[in-house]
């Protein structure tokens, strides 16, 4: 009980909220949130993808056709030059002593320049911190500065969004752990932090420079260091980290950072195993706020401002069997409910994006090896719509629907608080010009009927110029708080159940009334039955009408 009063406080309070009736199907969920209220949403969540099937820019520009029908805003781009030898030069590795030459990538700059794409916006360069140099060596530096600022400039030529970073060790050398260092024993843990922000205030100087407008993803920053924050003595806690100079690196990039530049902090050890919306508001406030404890107080407000919340989803945890160290347990559900769930959850946590990453399946043709030819909508079948319709629902919607009209009708609703006993109120015939006109969306409480608990009617009157025997007319009701009934032209066409344990009372849910709705006045009428004698009711949620033919 004490969970479902904490989630039924959480959504009261959150304007901004994802909720996905996994009982009523993907589709018809993603469906739902076509009537989030307006402005409820300010800043467009987004879906990025990446994995073993990451496209390099000429795959992208080759299948951008099959790429673009994913449910993705943007890729993780894996891309290499060609040396004077015609070797290839991998950007990804970008802490590398060796130098590079900015014409090595002009074939890299030119495929992307010719991807033009609509539905993809936010597409990102592929960096790391491999090989890897140790902090002091200023000559290797002065080569993995001059990599940053060729990275800035192919993403920037290329009408990218931004770099994606990955702090993690792929080789034998852990950039961001002070054990790894060379120069551990002439060197300090103190001076080593200080040699490495000095290193990160280069690097993102050299890149605002370029553009100071580029979105530095990365696949996490100060959350994986979550456990030192919590630690008794964090600085030792951080000198034993495989990632305690980390933080030093990310104060680096903060000092040169324009005001214009954004950052992500993309909590992929959290991500990977959250299984429920309180983990992913953990993880939230964790970078929020506890992780300020690793930011310089003089970077504390440039990074309250200008670093985002992200979660990785790992889609494998989703196919893998209950042995593995990775497993997303269903809860009852399928693998694909819950996968969509928990990304609904994460959009809800997370500042702007999601990223999605996969390992063992494609969404797209790929000459990776180590990708099965299955997809991931095979192992998993329909989350491409159920992604899709979390972050588009309107894409979603075109798809599914020729002549797609969608209205609000959640204003002007005559209303009657009463049982209306002895009448029938449903008939399109019924005279209801007595009744007061409410508005949908808000409780009947709030609208002139602060005291009054019991059975309620709404009628509306809208008007379809033509439909046809092949069209869909679904409503879609955001939620209503009591126990409801739908009628159409005085046909019953549905209904939604409150339970006694108030489960419901905020559930989006979906009534095919096509059967009932003809060319010309329909008159929608809707009983709500308060479901106790103390608390709030009505159509206290946005309400929509959608008319279509389904493709």
């Amino acid at each position: 009980m004490f969970i479902r009063e904490i989630e039924s406080n959480f959504m009261r309070l959150k304007e901004n909220i994802f909720h996905v009736t996994i009982q009523m199907g993907c589709v018809a969920a993603m469906l739902m949130l076509i009537a989030l209220p307006s402005g409820a949403q300010q800043i467009q969540k987004k879906l990025i993808e990446t994995g073993f099937d990451s496209p390099s820019p000429k795959l992208l520009l080759q299948n951008l056709k099959e790429i673009e029908k994913m449910p993705f805003d943007g890729v993780m781009i894996e891309a290499a030059g060609t040396d004077d030898k015609g070797h290839a030069v991998a950007i990804r590795s970008t802490f590398s002593p060796k130098p590079w030459k900015e014409s090595w990538f002009k074939q890299t700059i030119a495929d992307l320049q010719a991807v033009h794409s609509r539905k993809l916006t936010d597409n990102l360069l592929k960096i790391g911190a491999n090989p890897g140099v140790d902090w002091f060596d200023d000559a290797g530096w002065k080569q993995v500065v001059d990599h940053w600022r060729i990275a800035a400039k192919i993403a920037k030529a290329g009408n990218l969004k931004g770099l994606r970073f990955d702090a993690e060790p792929y080789g034998t050398f852990r950039q961001m752990g002070y054990a790894a260092q060379p120069g551990k024993d002439k060197h300090s843990f103190a001076e080593y932090q200080a040699k490495a922000r000095q290193r990160g205030k280069e690097v993102m100087a050299a890149v605002a420079k370029v553009d100071p407008n580029l979105l530095i993803f990365c696949y996490f920053m100060n959350s994986v260091n979550a456990a030192a924050v919590k630690s008794s003595n964090m600085q030792t806690s951080l000198e034993k980290s495989g990632y305690g100079l980390y933080p030093a690196f990310i104060n680096g990039w903060l000092d040169a950072a324009p005001p214009s530049m954004i950052f992500v902090d993309g909590c992929e050890g959290q991500g990977y195993h959250a299984n429920s919306e309180l983990d992913f508001l953990k993880t939230a406030n964790v970078v929020r706020n506890s992780a300020l404890a690793l930011v310089a107080p003089e970077n504390r407000q440039k990074y309250l401002s200008q670093v985002q919340v992200s979660f990785g989803i790992y889609l494998d945890a989703y196919t893998n069997p209950s042995t593995s160290r990775y497993y997303i347990d269903p809860k009852g559900e399928t693998p694909a409910h819950r996968l969509i769930e928990n990304v609904a959850y994460a959009l809800n946590a997370a500042s702007e994006y999601v990223w999605i990453y996969g390992e063992k399946y494609r969404w797209w043709a790929t000459p990776s090896k180590n990708v099965n030819p299955e997809s991931w909508e095979d192992k998993l079948p329909g989350i491409n719509d159920g992604l899709l319709g979390l972050t588009h629902p309107d894409w979603l919607l075109q798809q599914k629907y020729a002549g797609l009209d969608v209205r609000d009708i959640t204003k002007q609703w005559h209303f009657l608080p009463d049982g209306a006993k002895g009448q029938d109120v449903t008939l399109a015939a019924f005279d209801d010009s007595t009744w007061k006109i409410i508005d949908g969306g808000i409780y009947w409480q709030r609208a002139g009927f602060p005291d009054y608990h019991g059975p309620a009617w709404y009628r509306k009157t809208v008007t379809v110029p033509s439909f046809s025997a092949g069209q869909k007319a679904i409503l879609l009701f955001d939620g209503v708080d009591g126990t409801c009934e739908v009628f159409v032209n005085g046909k019953k066409v549905g209904e939604h159940v409150v339970a006694k344990d108030f489960t419901g009372w905020n559930t989006p849910f979906q009534i095919d009334a096509s059967s009932a709705f003809r060319p010309g006045k329909n008159v929608i009428a809707v009983q709500v039955t308060s479901k106790s004698t103390d608390t709030a009711s009505g159509i206290n949620q946005p309400v929509h009408l959608l008319i279509g033919t389904p493709r």
